[in-house]
């Protein structure tokens, strides 16, 4: 007695995106944050140097802790790739 297991083409898959990836690929994502988690951490020590040594009377108080850098629009650009 023989018993055939087949599996189903993937047409018949409801959802492809369950499909389990390579391991290359969790380990290009892994990398992928933890290159992010540094990059803004990074960026936080940077920011929080920067207030550190700003005057009292010309830090803007309440949403905004300091003026707009480029180093913050270039952080909600990637921030907004990234999300796609």
């Amino acid at each position: 007695l023989r018993m055939v297991f087949r599996r189903p083409p993937l047409s018949y898959v409801s959802n492809l995106f369950t499909l389990p990836f390579a391991k290359s690929v969790w380990i290009g994502g892994g990398a992928f944050c933890i290159m992010g988690f540094i990059i803004l951490y990074l960026s936080l020590l940077k920011e929080w140097d920067v207030v550190k040594d700003i005057p009292v009377g010309q830090k803007l108080w309440g949403d905004l802790e300091i003026k707009p850098a480029f180093g913050d629009n270039f952080l909600v650009v990637v921030g907004a790739i990234t999300q796609q």
